[in-house]
């Protein structure tokens, strides 16, 4: 392993799970060991789950995930005594039961903050900046403290998986949303110079945009109450509705995805969006019947976790207009929401009797029923 080196979001991760005091949440303490034994034999158990990987389907009893996770090759989760398996018929059935990502949460975000003093300094500079380059004249000095303020970050890569009209998609919404304090910008870890600023980067964000997949994993810097829109990829599906692409996980509509499973019931909002085929720049001029051949022979371009991606600008606005602008809406109106998934929002109880208090807001999970096609 000595070519390969930790990524600054794996380091990040590892500062978080660093505390010497782990009383407080004990069931961390596995964890920490893991990532950072406290024994001098020269273990490099996260760097090996890293590069190396495991079979989960030949030692499924032994690497098992924290907090009391196991999850497979294909991104599913398995069967288990635990409700928190969101493959367990009693998932839905008791989701206030499923904590375990809320506490990790909050566990790495104050170890990482004991670890980064000047964070709310450095986040503000940040912020600040954003502005300034987005500003419509030079008085839009943005000195203040940036609180009015909502800033939407817009997730992009350098290689695979490349948000192609993301440029135009920033242009409509400063167009639209500026004069109501709402600025969209471009976030790209793969730009980042340290582990440091991907925390101010994702933490300077009131929410965050992209495609299924690993960079919004780092959504779980975000601050509580902040929202995230996961972008679930077109899988098609040939006659009888067997799927001829891989990937058919990252769409679910009728419970969180793989990935997330890590905001459920976390104080941020999570909501899902199903592109469809427009959003495939790939074989446009294939008919119908031929389509099918011409995915398969562009496999390279074409499976998800590879395949570059358009969307419809109307998405990030509508998402904007719905749950970024609208505050503390009612959980019976979000229950009728039909275009966007919402995997795990805060809403206000109307049923509660005291109307002005905060402790009216409950985490909710509005599924469909139905996997989307």
């Amino acid at each position: 392993m000595t070519d390969k080196k930790l990524l600054d979001a794996h380091k990040l991760f590892l500062n978080g799970m660093h505390k010497v005091d782990t009383t407080q949440y004990m069931w961390t303490k596995s964890a920490d060991d893991l990532v950072l034994p406290k024994n001098d034999n020269g273990c490099q158990c996260y760097e090996k789950l890293v590069f190396c990987g495991y079979d989960t389907f030949v030692e499924r009893d032994i690497f098992k995930l924290w907090p009391g996770k196991y999850v497979d090759t294909m991104g599913d989760e398995i069967e288990g005594d635990s409700p928190c398996n969101p493959v367990n018929p009693s998932f839905t059935k008791f989701p206030d039961q499923c904590q375990e990502y809320a506490k990790l949460k909050s566990y790495m975000l104050a170890n990482i903050e004991i670890n980064f003093p000047k964070a709310d300094e450095a986040i503000l500079h940040f912020r600040r900046s954003v502005l300034i380059e987005r500003a419509r004249s030079s008085s839009d000095n943005h000195n203040g403290d940036t609180k009015e303020w909502t800033i939407v970050g817009l997730t992009q890569r350098q290689s695979r998986r490349k948000w192609l009209n993301l440029p135009s998609i920033i242009d409509d919404c400063n167009a639209k949303f500026y004069n109501l304090k709402v600025v969209c910008t471009q976030v790209n870890v793969e730009g980042s110079t340290s582990p440091n600023e991907q925390f101010i980067l994702h933490r300077s964000m009131d929410a965050l945009v992209g495609i299924h997949g690993a960079q919004l994993t780092q959504a779980t810097l975000l601050s509580g109450g902040s929202h995230i829109l996961e972008l679930l990829p077109w899988i098609p599906v040939s006659v009888y509705r067997l799927v001829y692409a891989k990937g058919g996980w990252t769409k679910r509509t009728n419970r969180p995805t793989p990935l997330g499973i890590i905001f459920h019931n976390t104080d941020l909002n999570h909501y899902g969006y199903s592109l469809n085929r427009s959003s495939v720049p790939l074989c446009e001029d294939a008919p119908p019947e031929h389509e099918r051949e011409c995915f398969t022979k562009n496999k390279l371009k074409f499976d998800w976790d590879v395949r570059d991606f358009v969307v419809e600008s109307g998405v990030v606005i509508r998402f904007i207009e719905k749950f970024i602008l609208q505050r503390e809406q009612n959980c019976n109106a979000l229950q009728a929401e039909e275009e966007f998934v919402l995997y795990n929002v805060w809403c206000r109880d109307d049923t509660t009797e005291d109307q002005s208090s905060a402790s009216n807001l409950q985490v909710r999970h509005f599924y469909r029923e139905k996997q989307a096609g």
